[in-house]
């Protein structure tokens, strides 16, 4: 069995769907790509929230500083992780 998580095989198709119900292709070549990237924000937000839990949960304390800092990790590592080929488990 093959399975493979992952949307970026549908983009082709769907840009060409895009352009075929009448939208230009450079707005179309600008849109989709930069929403998949971006897309990982979600992400990122949830495991900032997760790792703000965790620290209020055992009583530590986190400046301001500290949460902005686990948020940019967070965002950055999910910009690295959409771009990672074959990140995804393939089962035969």
């Amino acid at each position: 069995m093959l399975a493979i998580s992952s949307s970026e095989p549908a983009l082709p198709t769907l840009m060409e769907k895009l352009e075929k119900l009448g939208c230009s292709k450079s707005l179309v070549g600008l849109v989709v790509p930069t929403g998949y990237a971006f897309n990982t924000d979600g992400t990122s937000i949830y495991m900032t929230m997760a790792a703000l839990f965790v620290a209020q949960a055992t009583n530590t304390h986190l400046t301001l500083l500290q949460q902005l800092t686990i948020f940019a990790v967070a965002i950055l590592t999910s910009k690295a992780r959409a771009e990672c080929k074959g990140h995804r488990l393939l089962r035969w």
